[in-house]
């Protein structure tokens, strides 16, 4: 598996994104991907266009890297840690899982797979407990 050198937040939360596109209905969509890419921006505010765009493919090249047992277990791994790694607040959090819905609905429908995936990924996140 090919991790970015220098890993960090905007890493994460891409790898994130990516897994949960892909994952919930087996492609990443050129609307997914642009969603992708806007939220990075946000998240990645004051530094350049390039940078942020480098960051997104080292992404990419991260997540098409490994297997699906091998994203899996990556996504675990760094949704419970995350917000050390990056000091995120509760509130950064939320924040991730409501840009899953609207990574879901780029193609403008959000499927209950695509659902069911965001409440997984929201409990490694913490945001919903575990029960």
């Amino acid at each position: 598996m090919k991790k970015p050198e220098n890993i960090n937040v905007g890493h994460v939360i891409s790898f994130i994104y990516l897994y949960f596109a892909d994952v919930s209905d087996g492609e990443i969509s050129d609307e997914e991907l642009d969603v992708i890419y806007a939220k990075l921006k946000v998240w990645m505010e004051g530094t350049s266009k390039e940078y942020t765009l480098e960051v997104l493919k080292e992404a990419w090249e991260w997540y098409g890297s490994g297997v699906r047992e091998e994203n899996t277990a990556q996504l675990k791994f760094y949704a419970k840690n995350i917000k050390e790694m990056g000091g995120l607040s509760d509130e950064h959090m939320s924040i991730i899982c409501a840009e899953l819905m609207q990574i879901a609905n780029a193609d403008g429908n959000i499927s209950e797979e695509e659902m069911e995936l965001a409440v997984e990924i929201s409990k490694d996140l913490g945001v919903i407990p575990n029960t």
